[in-house]
């Protein structure tokens, strides 16, 4: 195995796309957004439910109220609550949400630098990328926390919540692939 990898690559949507999707995924805060999830498809099931039998889930004390409820205010709390699970859906994974992609797509074609070919050097001691307009030099200790999915690699700098992305098509197999993986531990320890 050679001490150091080269490649050029482009940043596609895709790739955007998907290193969103994997920022979305840090562990306290996905567990709680799937949990409001849950409550609010519940509260929308519950809502469809009461249509068919308004004394579903009625204290006694506001049965009364609850019964003579409108069916119009069931409607209206039916999609409120489709709309709100319908919008955290889409902020909680981005690939199902179109208009997400949409903004991607346009914010892409807008930033001249993100479509520019760049040229990668992975040694044992730094990562480097460079285009005509962009140049990143940085040590692995400089990098906090590295992530993965089965197609990117997204690389943590140490003052910056945005992440590096390492499209995993840039290596030649699986011996520069598990080589990239054992530097990119060496930041960790």
């Amino acid at each position: 195995m050679k001490d150091k990898i080269q490649s050029d690559y482009q940043i596609t949507v895709e790739d955007l796309i998907e290193a969103q999707q994997l920022d979305k995924y840090k562990f306290p805060s996905f567990l709680l957004n799937i949990g409001t999830i849950i409550i609010i498809l519940l509260l929308l099931l519950q809502d469809i439910y009461r249509l068919q039998n308004p004394e579903f889930m009625v204290i006694s004390y506001f049965k009364q109220q609850s019964i003579e409820q409108s069916s119009s205010e069931s409607w209206t709390s039916i999609i409120l609550f489709s709309a709100i699970f319908f919008l955290y859906l889409g902020q909680l994974f981005p690939k199902l949400n179109p208009l997400y992609r949409h903004n991607v797509v346009k914010n892409y074609q807008n930033n001249f630098v993100k479509q520019e070919v760049k040229q990668i050097s992975i040694s044992p001691k730094e990562l480097t990328i460079t285009s005509k307009n962009f140049r990143q030099s940085r040590q692995w200790h400089g990098f906090n926390k590295i992530a993965e999915n089965e197609k990117i690699f997204l690389l943590y700098h140490d003052r910056s919540q945005e992440g590096t992305i390492i499209p995993k098509r840039i290596f030649q197999g699986q011996a520069e692939l598990n080589y990239f993986r054992e530097l990119a531990n060496i930041s960790k320890k």
